[in-house]
């Protein structure tokens, strides 16, 4: 999906400035050239701009002004050592100075680098005085715009138009804190995707254990439900009264389907684990050597492949 371009462009060329939505920027590439040989003066520039239709802006605040090269000093010069990309600003920053004889605090400038090999630097500059391009920014901001300055060539070699490269890449003053402030907003947005991440895990365990703890209270009012009825039941003989005992003192795992029981005989239905089964009923017949056990069981295995036994068990006194 195209990024969307939501931006309005100050053109300027010769004695003239167009303005233009972000979105006609193709239309604006064929007409970034210009035979001007010098930059005009302040006076040029607020006689250009008197003009200007403020009212045809774009609603959107921000503004980016578009000038020819030849407003600006553009040098290139070879490095023939690396340099580090710490030090890249640094480097320009003294070429700008040198190139418009302004002081550092009054020089605006941007650069463009392409190593030509591991021993060599090419370096473009554009640089002007922050004195001469005043005007081109007080009209627009008066209007309560945000504006960023970019040179013709600068805009035709960009490799994307979105707001936030052409705001990494503008004629502006030196930033010594930007590498710093673009770490702190990488790490804030770090933090908080990570602070996502680990609150959509807490609800998804929280949602786990929720569902968890309802499926064993429902296991639980299952026996429960089975069991209730016959322990109410004073007129219940003693030996059903000792095989509901005997019922409910059985695992959690073991999900207790039906009880019957009356005078001398009782049969139960449960489901429980292959492995439980010989332990359960050894159990039972060591509780209870003089019954008689009558044994029915189905095995089937569930989704996980796990092996249960459904059981009926019919007891005897002998």
């Amino acid at each position: 999906m195209a990024l969307a371009l939501n931006y309005s462009i100050a053109l300027f060329s010769g004695q003239a400035c167009q303005l233009f939505h972000s979105s006609e920027y193709r239309e604006l590439l064929p007409r970034l050239s210009s035979s001007e040989s010098s930059a005009p003066s302040a006076e040029s520039i607020n006689a250009c701009l008197k003009g200007v239709d403020f009212a045809s802006l774009d609603c959107a605040s921000r503004l980016l002004i578009l000038i020819p090269d030849e407003w600006l000093s553009v040098t290139q010069h070879s490095l023939d050592h690396p340099v580090s990309a710490r030090l890249l600003p640094l480097a320009a920053l003294s070429f700008a100075v040198e190139s418009t004889y302004a002081t550092p605090d009054n020089t605006l400038y941007a650069f463009q680098h392409k190593t030509a090999s591991a021993h060599e630097t090419q370096l473009t500059v554009y640089a002007c005085s922050k004195n001469w391009s005043e005007p081109l920014f007080s009209a627009f901001q008066q209007q309560g715009r945000h504006c960023i300055l970019v040179a013709y060539s600068q805009f035709k070699d960009f490799s994307s138009r979105s707001w936030s490269y052409c705001t990494s890449q503008q004629i502006s003053g030196y930033r010594p804190e930007y590498e710093k402030q673009q770490k702190v907003r990488r790490c804030l947005w770090l933090g908080v995707i990570l602070s996502l991440v680990i609150h959509c895990l807490a609800v998804g365990l929280y949602w786990y254990l929720e569902q968890a703890a309802k499926s064993a209270d429902m296991a639980y009012q299952q026996v429960m439900d089975v069991t209730s009825n016959w322990s109410q039941d004073q007129l219940a003989s003693p030996f059903v009264l000792t095989a509901l005992n005997m019922v409910q003192s059985l695992p959690d795992r073991v999900r207790v389907e039906t009880f019957q029981g009356h005078g001398e005989q009782a049969q139960i239905h449960f489901s429980l684990p292959h492995a439980m089964l010989k332990r359960v009923l050894d159990n039972w017949r060591s509780m209870h050597p003089q019954w008689r056990w009558k044994v029915e069981k189905n095995t089937l295995l569930t989704v996980d492949q796990e092996e249960v036994v459904n059981v009926s068990v019919q007891v005897f006194r002998s």
